[in-house]
């Protein structure tokens, strides 16, 4: 409520007591009591996670807040003072975020105060400087109930084109409470794009590339985020429809008549792994036909590009299975298209080929430090970037099969004899080979090799040049560091007359951090038992970690593949009777920035062992 209007309710209470009352009779109007919690969403296009820190609270015992799974914090309001400045530091769609809100007298009393990118800018409006220094500085004295109305006001007007969409014309963007689930205002947030300055802020929306900079300082009048052409309910909800399109399609594949709903959810020219909209069902129901329970599959969403004119939106998200032939888990990064009906579909690919749904993630892989063969030297951790390019299961029917992943022994680590007897990609597919390029790598990654595993439908693509399997493992990066926040790679799909076919750039989020960083999103084990018939593996990981866990994938005695172990939804802990003893673990799952991690235990030659 603002203060205009909590000032007009207290003043009509006071004339109806007067009304009512008679010479003889004295009349109070009761104080208005504070809620007893201070409660907001935490919101940029989805739920942030993290943690929330106020610069005026009163008792050390209060420093910061856990963020609830849905994106909402609580805080006594015992501890908060009006006229302090909220802080939350987490994670959504792939990217690391700090935004800040305010406290005001009504907050205290209506017990809401949002933390979105656009609190952020009423707090720099207010103070007249960036929220991070009103923050760290104190700079607090000019925030009150009748500047935030202003400051709300001239805020609206700012994304009135907007707004009017979703008919949030008279929205309170601090004070109203709302749901971090896409839709409404989140909507709004997931299309926009903040760079945030010591003196303005670029407020640009996606899907155009239209864009407004609002000084802190400074006359806003006729300052306005106009996208040069029809914006639509779709398009500003475009997350929201993208979500849902992608649950009812895992739903589809298990269900009876799943066929229909499920290209009902395809553009025509949908393309995906290889195959088109008519081959799409069938080819995914292979993978992951199993999808029975309402979850949530798909999280942390970033629209990453758009084409406006073909009516295109680029978004990544990660994707957890109840079962996949492949991975439970992983991130991706798809099309969606807009039909002649103005409804948007999933598109896939955007240009068709057989390896386009090419795919890269950074990679932190941990040995720990009880399990690591007994080796002294071998580091923490190591970054990587792991390569996917897989074929469909019709192209790879016709790769040969050359047997399990052979690893070059201890003592001749740069042995290439079984890459090297790899199909080649110019001898089956329609290109002859790829080329990775990025920071970080040191050199171009030569991708000329196909992987069949044995005994099933899976194909990948690697290298002859190193012995590192690109996908199991990841390329190896010779200068870690170089990989930063938003850092770009791409793979070129080379011809047979050295011609560029091709080319698909993912753009990654958070890059690589101290292994001292990387300890929130480890996994700590709390049981490991790998005795024949008696696997047994459990872990916990901090409140913090956020993670959407994978598979544990274990390496049986005197077998030269690994068994997957897939991970039930929500669970820390597997186990299974049907294994050997096993020498080897590998505990993958995906970070909130998109980055893949595994926690790897290593006891070659015998089995793993450690118990609470």
């Amino acid at each position: 409520m603002s203060s205009a209007k909590l000032k007009l309710a207290l003043s009509a209470s006071l004339l109806l007591s007067a009304c009512g009352s008679d010479d003889n009779a004295t009349s109070t109007t009761p104080p208005v009591e504070p809620a007893k919690h201070l409660a907001g969403a935490l919101a940029d296009g989805g739920a942030i996670r993290g943690l929330v820190e106020n610069n005026a609270q009163r008792l050390q015992r209060q420093q910061s807040t856990p963020v609830k799974a849905d994106g909402h914090y609580q805080v006594d309001t015992d501890v908060l003072v009006a006229g302090s400045v909220l802080k939350i530091e987490g994670a959504q769609g792939g990217e690391s975020m700090t935004h800040y809100s305010l406290i005001t007298d009504s907050m205290l009393t209506g017990g809401v105060s949002n933390i979105t990118p656009l609190t952020s800018i009423l707090v720099s409006r207010i103070t007249g400087v960036s929220a991070a220094i009103a923050y760290a500085e104190g700079k607090t004295d000019l925030i009150n109930d009748d500047a935030l109305d202003v400051a709300e006001a001239e805020l609206r007007q700012v994304l009135m084109p907007l707004l009017t969409v979703l008919s949030l014309n008279d929205v309170s963007f601090a004070r109203e409470q709302f749901e971090a689930n896409m839709t409404g205002l989140d909507a709004l947030l997931g299309t926009l794009k903040f760079n945030f300055g010591e003196k303005a802020v670029e407020l640009t929306y996606i899907p155009s590339g239209d864009s407004v900079t609002l000084p802190y300082k400074g006359d806003w009048n006729g300052l306005q985020l106009t996208p040069q052409h029809e914006v639509t309910e779709t398009e500003l909800s475009v997350i929201y429809h993208a979500d849902q399109l992608l649950e009812s399609m895992a739903l589809s594949l298990s269900s009876e008549g799943g066929r229909t709903n499920y290209e009902a959810a395809l553009h025509h020219d949908a393309h995906w792994f290889g195959v088109g909209r008519d081959e799409m069902f069938d080819a995914q129901r292979e993978i992951i036909g199993s999808e029975t329970s309402k979850l949530d599959r798909f999280k942390d969403y970033h629209l990453s590009a758009a084409d406006i004119e073909k009516g295109e939106f680029l978004l990544s998200y990660t994707e957890h299975y109840e079962s996949n032939e492949f991975a439970t888990a992983g991130r991706r990064h798809a099309w969606f298209k807009t039909d002649v009906n103005g409804d948007l579909k999933f598109l896939g690919d955007q240009s068709p080929s057989q390896i386009t749904s090419a795919n890269a993630f950074l990679k932190y892989a941990k040995n720990h430090k009880d399990f690591n063969m007994g080796i002294p030297e071998a580091p923490a951790g190591q970054w990587r970037l792991e390569l996917d390019m897989f074929l469909s299961g019709a192209d790879c029917d016709a790769i040969p099969v050359i047997g399990p992943w052979q690893f070059p022994a201890y003592d001749n680590p740069n042995d290439t004899s079984f890459v090297t007897q790899l199909p080649k990609i110019a001898d089956h597919l329609s290109f002859s080979h790829v080329v990775v390029e990025g920071p970080g790598l040191g050199y171009s990654a030569f991708i000329d090799r196909i992987y069949h595993e044995p005994d099933t439908r899976e194909c990948y693509l690697t290298t002859s040049v190193v012995p590192q399997n690109v996908m199991t493992e990841g390329a190896y990066l010779t200068e870690p560091a170089a990989v930063t926040h938003g850092s770009q790679f791409t793979f070129k799909f080379v011809g047979f007359n050295k011609e560029i076919l091709a080319e698909k750039t993912i753009t990654l989020g958070q890059g690589v951090q101290s292994d001292l960083e990387m300890e929130t999103y480890n996994a700590q084990p709390k049981k490991l038992h790998g005795a024949k018939d008696e696997f047994q593996y459990s872990w916990s990981r901090s409140d913090l970690a956020m993670v959407v866990e994978g598979d544990v994938w274990a390496k049986e005695r005197n077998k030269a593949i690994s068994t997957r172990v897939s991970i039930p939804y929500g669970e820390t802990q597997v186990q299974s009777a049907d294994l050997d003893a096993v020498e080897a673990l590998f505990h993958t799952a995906v970070d909130p920035f998109g980055r893949m991690l595994s926690n790897d235990y290593l006891a070659w030659g015998s089995y793993l062992g450690k118990t609470e």
